[in-house]
């Protein structure tokens, strides 16, 4: 039975909570690949220039020369080369429409849960 703690069990048993901590990692790319493409979530909290901001910092994170982008790509197991290209590759059909019939979440879902 899985319980909320069921990896801290593993640690005594010369487990580890690696992926624990790549689901996170993981979690926090989908995020960024949302929030990069305009998909922030709930706007009423934030003005356009606000959002405008938020997405361009969600676009300068996926950049090989950022130490905690690549940190996050370490963790989720992942080349920051190959999260790169698949940013760029998902932002040019997101510019063109190719993405408008597709929930972008879903998308973004399944692609990081290739890794």
């Amino acid at each position: 039975m899985n319980t909320l703690n069921h990896n801290v069990s593993n640690i005594s048993k010369g487990g580890s909570l690696i992926g624990a901590e790549e689901n996170l990692a993981k979690a926090m790319l989908e995020r960024a690949l949302m929030d990069s493409l305009g998909s922030i979530g709930s706007v009423n909290f934030c003005s356009k220039d606000q959002l405008s901001v938020m997405q361009s910092q969600a676009r300068d994170f996926f950049n090989t020369s950022k130490p905690r982008f690549r940190l996050m790509c370490d963790i989720a197991g992942t080349d920051p080369d190959y999260i790169v290209m698949l940013h760029k590759k998902l932002l040019h059909h997101y510019e063109r429409g190719h993405l408008k019939k597709l929930s972008l979440k879903l998308v973004i879902v399944k692609l990081i849960n290739h890794l």
